[in-house]
């Protein structure tokens, strides 16, 4: 079970009526502070390719910190977004990772989804800072074994008024949800390894924020929001070298941490990537490791995001916590660039890590 199958689409059924055909065209929908992304997958002679991609802008105040302060404005971009991609009017939705809250939980073998949601319900206020009433929440099994282990269980839970300012902003929209997710849960199907037994460090480096997760099997355990974004590493070389923000941002991509130590682009970097290092290493710290073992059980760390594509950050981070950091390829589930090249360029293609996840929601792969 995943968070879009039951409660929330339950919840939130009066907005969001059941569609009446099983084969549907569905846009992926990345929401964030600044902006709407979006990606369509469809089947193509029995593969997998893209149909449709793009980002509509959202002006400031409209989105803030992930909270809709403006539903109607919301509602509007979500007009332009039902023009860019008609016909197609279904989406799977990503909600913002700093309201989310994610705990787990240990049920009896064979437990049924009654059992386990009494469970839940009976622990749910001594684990998040919400009454069952104000929350909305679902849950993943990502351990089903006889015996003494029995059921591990992971439970994603978000505001419900978050969550309704969403739904009312995508009926105003004219546009139908079918899901709402965890932005990281959707990033983590996109890059992560699907293996039970793999653990991985998720950092998605964006604009105005950092989301990093622990993820398992696909299924965050552990979340987090950073408050670090590559936009204040723009603002930064502006500031320094009296450069455009086009022109900070290439710098970012062409030199940034590579450049010499000494140099003004550099030393205007440094603290920016320094506060994400520590902030980093601090949860792989926390995640990484039980009891007294000193072998991480973090295998490998990924990064996706706009920011991801800053030159040397990759090797930057792994110096601080001595485990190689990779960019993530949000195609492995596509297929092989040698049979496919998708039509976003790879370096842009990270910003859209999370649509293409939630895209990935409804293309058997």
């Amino acid at each position: 079970m995943s968070f879009h199958d039951i409660t929330f689409v339950q919840t939130l059924d009066t907005f969001f009526p059941a569609p009446t055909f099983l084969v549907l065209r569905v846009a992926g929908v990345d929401i964030s502070d600044t902006s709407v992304k979006w990606v369509i997958l469809e089947h193509v002679n029995g593969k997998v390719r893209v149909s449709s991609y793009g980002e509509i802008s959202i002006n400031a105040g409209i989105v803030d910190h992930g909270i809709v302060k403006d539903v109607a404005g919301l509602g509007l971009v979500i007009q332009q977004l039902k023009k860019a991609i008609h016909p197609v009017t279904y989406m799977h939705v990503s909600l913002p990772e700093e309201s989310v809250y994610v705990f787990s939980m240990s049920a009896a073998y064979g437990s049924t989804q009654d059992q386990i949601r009494t469970m839940i319900e009976f622990e749910f206020e001594n684990r998040v800072p919400l009454s069952v009433g104000d929350a909305v929440y679902d849950f993943d099994i990502v351990k089903n074994e006889e015996g003494d282990q029995g059921m591990k269980i992971v439970v994603t839970a978000f505001p419900r008024e978050l969550a309704t300012n969403y739904a009312r902003a995508c009926e105003q929209g004219n546009m139908t949800a079918l899901s709402f997710e965890n932005e990281l849960l959707s990033t983590s199907w996109a890059v992560a390894d699907c293996a039970e037994e793999k653990t991985t460090l998720l950092i998605d480096f964006g604009s105005s924020r950092t989301g990093i997760a622990c993820v398992r099997g696909r299924i965050p355990f552990f979340t987090a929001t950073i408050p670090i974004g590559s936009g204040q590493m723009t603002e930064a070389l502006v500031s320094s070298l009296g450069i455009t923000d086009e022109q900070a941002d290439t710098f970012k991509d062409t030199e940034g941490l590579q450049s010499p130590a000494d140099s003004s682009g550099y030393k205007a970097l440094l603290p920016i990537a320094e506060a994400l290092g520590t902030q980093v290493e601090r949860y792989f710290r926390l995640w990484g490791f039980e009891h007294d073992s000193t072998v991480s059980l973090i295998q490998e760390v990924i990064l996706v995001g706009g920011g991801a594509n800053v030159r040397g950050l990759p090797e930057y981070i792994s110096q601080k916590i001595h485990v190689p950091v990779v960019r993530g390829n949000v195609w492995q589930r596509i297929g092989s660039f040698d049979e496919y090249i998708p039509p976003i360029e790879y370096d842009q293609s990270l910003q859209y890590a999370t649509a293409i996840g939630l895209a990935l929601r409804s293309i058997s792969v």
